[in-house]
């Protein structure tokens, strides 16, 4: 699994990953597994992802578990679930051949009761697909002038906290971390233009 820079950016600063482990751990990690991605509003509302119950660790962390079990290649999975379930079909070239792998993978999840889980907080924010072009550009444009340019602001869990405050009952979506940035208020013009044809 490998992705391009305009999918998606680390952007908390510090060991989030082993907080997300650790929780793992607690809730057991031979029978769950946690995103480790933001995501964007359009996935957080479609229906197979809907959030079932909300498991509260501390006043900064907490999470989400969803209604129904599915496979998620963007999760930390434990070495013990693959024992339990065996082999997934590998995939191969293209798209729809990664598609067939999470569908491999949640028709095994299903069968031994695998949960799904999203954190209040995690260490990669994605990159909605609608804007890849725009983000390449702009990530191409400004490495030119500032070899250590990134896009989206480097957050400390501390200063997350503070702007996401109801976090640990709430989902924070991609699009507001894309709104602590200037390039947010290009992005809403831009998509208005693709989706009416209109070439700028």
């Amino acid at each position: 699994m490998f992705f391009f820079v305009e999918d998606c950016q680390f952007f908390i600063k510090g060991d989030l990953t082993t907080i997300l482990i650790n929780s793992l751990k607690k809730i057991g990690d031979e029978s769950a597994h946690i995103g480790f991605c933001i995501w964007t509003k359009y996935r957080y509302e479609k229906f197979n992802n809907r959030i079932k119950k909300v498991l509260n660790f501390n006043k900064n962390f907490s999470l989400f578990q969803t209604e129904e079990i599915k496979g998620d290649i963007f999760s930390i999975i434990s070495r013990k679930i693959f024992k339990k379930i065996g082999k997934i079909r590998k995939q191969r070239d293209g798209e729809k051949y990664r598609q067939d792998s999470i569908n491999h993978l949640t028709e095994k999840f299903k069968k031994n009761g695998i949960k799904r889980f999203y954190p209040s907080v995690a260490p990669i924010v994605t990159l909605d697909n609608d804007y890849h072009s725009y983000f390449r550009e702009m990530i191409i444009d400004e490495t030119k002038k500032n070899p250590n340019y990134v896009l989206c602001k480097i957050l400390t869990r501390k200063k997350y906290n503070s702007i996401f405050t109801n976090s640990v009952s709430k989902i924070v979506t991609a699009e507001r971390i894309y709104k602590l940035n200037s390039w947010s208020k290009f992005l809403k013009t831009r998509f208005y233009l693709k989706k009416n044809s209109i070439v700028i």
